[in-house]
């Protein structure tokens, strides 16, 4: 029955008695596509009115040039103005969910015209389109294809599809991943960035920047810039190369990922993030990897909740540096053994070193609930004093050998709300070469001992029978009676590696839950502003 027709019926809820401009308006605020299908559910009505008008544009996903897509959304800006999301990936990206388009009102003779997909009808196209998503929050940009391939075959479409995207109003998060801003001029010949539109944006909450560009010293200035001009970012993705990140304050800061792109032989790299981690107690979220081991204060970084970057950084959190104190004479520089010393040469006693001068103890315990350290094992993770063992909740260990098998159980004992871990598949044997899988007893004794895992990745389970489907099927059953609560497995492929978009589900139905049963999933999107491992849910 057409959407007239239905809205004729003299029963009717108030809210649909409204006149459709009214209706239109109100829909176009929900943001959320779950709260739009729940909608639709309610009647043939209520489907009539959402679906596909509004169902079908809140979230853009594209993997492919897509010249229909670009002018169905230039041709209709009714259904464009209420888009949220635009991400735009290269093609065949296996790190990103499938495409996401609007296919049901897509016009067959005028959005699938051959001249739209002339490049310069295509990129007129996407601006057009880009200009009319006034409700536009997210704008991620990736082309991080092999070779030296930009985003657009000219810089002047990139100028324009930025262009684009600077002016919409409601904008507050963007990635861009790629060969970008390779021909903007340096700071030093365009001192205001007027050339680029990119060093425009302004009143950002979330920023990603990955690229040569934005290594280079000359765009130093530029990139600062949009820091300044985004004093409420909240997330922040750059390279590790930009080291005037010291000189920008940024009160809300809560998530932060600084990875090393190109290679620097600057020096103070590690010094110029410390201080920036100093000046920025809210975060609460760190990816990063310093080069050496830095020098850190011990109460760096007090509201910490998940941390990935290497051992020996947890370590300088738990631990301070043995420093030479004051009057004391430097051990470290003592003549060389080879050197004859006087029976008469008064030997310096080794002084005392008090609790108070060099506590072993860290001043704070950060409330940490998501660890992946590289180089992580079980007994180096007992060793840190720096988290609340009672706080971490998903962990994930690199290495363990031999005779770490009973850490790995002292760390389920001591570390007792643990809901998410990966662990290795092989360890490393006291007397051997060659790392060895672990067995499958020895999974169904370690597994069981964390008494609320929920999730556990990792092919070990796999490894251990040899992607056998049916030992497979015998150790899940097995270990969804030791551990009740748990719910999700990694799947191994057909080429015996871990399938990154699909997992095991496992489900607990009946009274008691005595029903079980499990199989195998797509996994959730990963969030494009979220540093922690699409593992993790």
């Amino acid at each position: 029955m057409p959407w007239f027709a239905m809205k004729m019926e003299p029963v009717q809820p108030p809210l649909l008695r409204l006149p459709d401009e009214i209706l239109e308006e109100i829909f176009s605020e929900i943001e959320e596509h779950a709260d739009l299908v729940a909608f639709a559910l309610a009647s043939k009505l209520c489907h009539s009115i959402v679906a596909p008008h509004h169902t079908q544009y809140r979230i853009l996903r594209i993997r492919h040039s897509s010249p229909d897509i670009w002018a169905h959304l230039a041709r209709r800006s009714d259904l464009a103005r209420n888009l949220r999301e635009v991400h735009v990936h290269e093609p065949n990206s296996v790190q990103v969910p499938p495409d996401r388009i609007p296919t049901t009102l897509i016009d067959k003779h005028l959005d699938k015209e051959l001249s739209n997909a002339d490049e310069t009808v295509r990129i007129r196209n996407m601006c057009k389109a880009l200009s009319h998503m006034q409700r536009l929050r997210v704008f991620v940009w990736s082309c991080l294809l092999p070779g030296a391939q930009r985003p657009t075959s000219h810089p002047t479409h990139e100028n324009a599809v930025l262009t684009a995207v600077v002016n919409l109003p409601t904008l507050d998060q963007v990635s861009l991943s790629g060969k970008f801003a390779l021909h903007a001029l340096e700071a030093t010949r365009d001192p205001r960035g007027s050339t680029y539109p990119l060093w425009k944006l302004s009143n950002l909450t979330s920023l990603s920047l990955h690229g040569e560009a934005f290594t280079k010293v000359g765009n130093a200035k530029h990139v600062g810039r949009l820091l300044s001009n985004s004093p409420n970012l909240e997330y922040l993705k750059l390279p590790m190369e930009f080291t005037e990140i010291q000189n920008y304050n940024l009160p809300r800061l809560k998530k932060l990922s600084v990875k090393m792109q190109y290679g620097s032989t600057n020096t103070n790299l590690d010094d110029s993030h410390v201080r920036f981690l100093e000046n920025h107690p809210s975060i609460e979220d760190l990816d990063w990897t310093p080069i050496r081991n830095p020098k850190t204060p011990m109460d760096l970084l007090p509201n910490l909740r998940s941390l990935r970057s290497s051992t020996q950084f947890a370590m300088s959190l738990s631990y301070p540096p043995l420093e030479v104190l004051p009057g004391t004479p430097a051990y470290g520089l003592m003549t060389p053994p080879s050197t004859p010393v006087a029976n008469a040469t008064p030997v310096a006693a080794v002084p005392e070193v008090t609790e108070e001068q060099n506590p072993l103890q860290p001043q704070i315990q950060r409330s940490i609930e998501n660890l992946d350290l590289y180089g992580l094992t079980p007994q180096a993770l007992l060793d840190l004093k720096c988290i609340d063992r009672l706080a971490l909740r998903r962990l994930k260990i690199h290495s363990f050998g031999e005779g770490e098998f009973s850490a790995l159980n002292d760390v389920a004992k001591k570390f007792p709300n643990i809901e998410w871990i990966s662990l290795p598949s092989y360890y490393l044997p006291r007397h051997g070469p060659h790392p060895l899988p672990v067995s499958r007893e020895q999974w169904l004794d370690i597994l069981p001992r964390f008494t609320k895992l929920q999730v556990f990745r990792g092919p070990g389970l796999w490894y251990c029978v040899k992607s056998d489907k049916q030992s497979v099927h015998e150790i899940i059953m097995h270990l969804v009676q030791t551990n009740e609560h748990l719910r999700h497995l990694d799947r191994v492929g057909r080429h015996n590696e871990v399938d990154p978009s699909r997992q095991i589900v496992i489900s607990r139905e009946g009274e008691g839950g005595k029903d079980i049963n499990y199989r195998i999933e797509t996994m959730l999107p990963r969030k494009p502003f979220d540093i922690n491992d699409r593992h993790s849910s």
